[in-house]
């Protein structure tokens, strides 16, 4: 699963659409959708702010590629953390 695939599920995880997530971001939500579709990579710092804002932490993979995490202290969500680290490994569901 790409990083577009990742923001976008992490997103709908929240309960938020496009326009709402990208309010909160103070962007477009057609400058949103752009990182949904992979026609934009985030920037380190872009990538901070879509992770602070949904509560998340993020990483690299070996092959550059940008992942969510969740943090231990986020113990009411952590149904949503197992299903996004389990979407993470098993693009094809589990």
């Amino acid at each position: 699963m790409g990083f577009e695939k990742r923001l976008r599920s992490a997103r709908e995880k929240q309960g938020l659409t496009q326009k709402e997530f990208a309010e909160k971001l103070n962007t477009s939500a057609q400058n949103l959708a752009q990182y949904e579709t992979g026609k934009r990579k985030p920037k380190k710092d872009t990538l901070n702010k879509f992770a602070k804002t949904l509560g998340l932490g993020y990483g690299y993979a070996p092959n550059g590629e940008a992942y969510f995490y969740c943090f231990v202290s986020t113990l009411i969500r952590i149904p949503e953390c197992i299903f996004l680290i389990f979407r993470q490994i098993s693009p094809e569901g589990f």
